[in-house]
């Protein structure tokens, strides 16, 4: 992710990336980020235990980014950034 117009704080950042992980539906599973701050940049690499709360496991054929899920991504980042200009509006007024 690259040249945000908002200030990518650690809590901006988890924000992102939760409805990101919502929007996928992996919001029921264990999970562990890892997050690197650049000058104009975040990366983020997100670890996910396969194995559901009701025991069931993930195909691994299920694994990996496609289109949909950097489209769910992109979304999450547009209303973060949508709801920091409006929060940065209301605090000018």
């Amino acid at each position: 992710m690259k040249s945000f117009p908002i200030t990518l704080s650690l809590d901006v950042s988890e924000q992102i990336l939760n409805e990101y992980i919502q929007g996928i539906g992996w919001d029921d599973l264990q999970y562990v980020t890892f997050l690197k701050f650049h000058q104009d940049s975040l990366e983020f690499h997100l670890i996910f235990n396969r194995v559901m709360a009701s025991g069931e496991v993930i195909d691994l054929n299920c694994l990996g980014a496609k289109s949909q899920q950097y489209d769910v991504l992109q979304k999450s980042l547009i209303n973060i950034i949508k709801k920091e200009v409006r929060s940065d509006a209301l605090s000018l007024s």
